[in-house]
């Protein structure tokens, strides 16, 4: 792994660590306490919740989100708007990734649907749209499980199951509606990433441009100097370890899920969370630290009352 010497010495040793670290979760061994553990990220993730339902209520009752969003970047929470009705207000602040594994895990441990639901609501309310895509495939994967009658890893609520997948249907229709809204927003956000693609993609992308490799480009939408998130934090990853570094860390965690019984749905869930975090700037951090520990103490646990893809 080649450091990149002229980034400050505090920065590369913080990537190093994350790059270190994240494969060791994977290494946890199944644990006994899996119910415990899920309980007790579920009711966490409830309580972060209960906190987005919270701001978004003060929004619509308020009507304004300029305050909440001013407070949310001075202490730099992440961000918080609305597009033209407050209804369609998005609470996009740090953490908000872990709601869908919080979602994953409520499900898979057949939680209480006041949960479930809850954890759904709060992902809709982040407004991340890649968070749709995650809970789809992972929707989709145990419906057509479910469907097929193949090996399952558990018996999944199929009334869940079917209303969800309608939801994540019926979904984008209601976005639809407001089209003439987004459309403006949207293709702001669209030439972001692309302008954070160009940047990130530049240099030496094969084998990388050093672990703590320092952005210094300024663009007409914002400054990326010594930026260490971006909204394709992925990239940023590629840019730092290169594809062939990207490409090994990938070949790692996904060896060491494959080496468990589980494995099939453990590297379905965890492509799951790959594709609904590649636009999310936190996605190569302590979210993915706890994302391995679940899957490998949560997802890969076993009991007579679950059965396993093998």
């Amino acid at each position: 792994m080649a450091f990149n010497l002229n980034a400050a010495i505090g920065k590369i040793i913080r990537f190093s660590e994350i790059f270190l670290m994240i494969p060791l979760f994977f290494c946890i061994d199944e644990s006994k306490n899996s119910n415990f553990y899920s309980k007790v990220f579920v009711r966490i993730a409830f309580l972060k919740a209960i906190v987005l339902f919270s701001i978004y209520g003060i929004i619509v009752k308020t009507g304004s989100y300029s305050a909440i969003r001013a407070y949310g970047h001075l202490k730099g929470w992440g961000d918080i708007y609305s597009f033209g009705s407050m209804f369609l207000t998005r609470v996009q602040v740090q953490g908000n990734a872990l709601l869908v594994m919080a979602f994953f895990t409520a499900c898979y441990k057949k939680d209480k649907l006041f949960y479930r639901v809850a954890l759904f609501l709060a992902c809709l309310i982040a407004g991340n749209k890649a968070y749709l895509i995650g809970i789809f495939l992972f929707v989709l994967y145990f419906f057509a499980s479910w469907l097929f009658k193949t090996k399952r890893s558990y018996n999944f609520d199929f009334k869940v199951c079917f209303l969800l997948l309608c939801a994540m249907l019926t979904f984008p229709v209601i976005i639809n509606k407001a089209n003439s809204i987004l459309e403006e927003k949207t293709g702001y956000s669209n030439a972001v990433r692309k302008d954070q693609a160009e940047i990130l993609l530049s240099g030496n992308i094969i084998t990388g441009n050093g672990v703590g490799n320092t952005i210094t480009a300024k663009t007409k939408y914002r400054d990326y100097s010594g930026a260490d998130y971006f909204e394709v934090q992925t990239l940023y990853v590629i840019n730092q370890i290169g594809i062939i570094g990207y490409f090994l860390f990938l070949c790692l965690t996904f060896g060491l899920l494959l080496k468990r019984k589980n494995s099939f749905a453990l590297v379905f869930i965890y492509f799951s969370y790959l594709a609904y975090t590649f636009f999310n700037p936190y996605c190569f951090d302590t979210t993915h630290m706890i994302t391995g520990f679940l899957l490998c103490s949560v997802f890969n646990s076993h009991s007579k009352k679950e059965a396993c893809i093998k």
